[in-house]
């Protein structure tokens, strides 16, 4: 628990820095999307970590080719076995069609 605390907050974290438009492209370029991916990966059912997650994708997910960055990460088919794993965590849920939403308009 007190692990998934600290993994939740270095993810909002980069969230954060992220959201930063001039930050963006080099929080991708640093491979951060990887960073999201083993959070999620590692704490596939802890609610802080996968809404700090999708949080962070939104905010890497600047223009379409960050987007398409984010779609091709590997980390999406996580996003939707949360959804699918834990219907009952509502931050995470709402975050995480935000980025399903962004991810599909991309592909468009």
């Amino acid at each position: 628990e007190a692990l998934h605390r600290i993994i939740a907050g270095c993810t909002r974290a980069l969230g954060r820095v992220a959201s930063q438009p001039a930050n963006t492209d080099a929080v991708i370029a640093a491979g951060s999307l990887n960073t999201i991916l083993n959070a999620v990966a590692y704490c596939p059912d802890s609610e802080p970590v996968l809404t700090a997650a999708c949080q962070a994708l939104a905010a890497c997910m600047s223009n379409e080719m960050n987007a398409q960055h984010v779609g091709n990460s590997g980390v999406l088919p996580y996003i939707t076995a949360g959804i699918a794993n834990h219907p009952d965590y509502g931050d995470f849920s709402a975050a995480a069609m935000h980025v399903l939403a962004k991810s599909c308009q991309s592909e468009q």
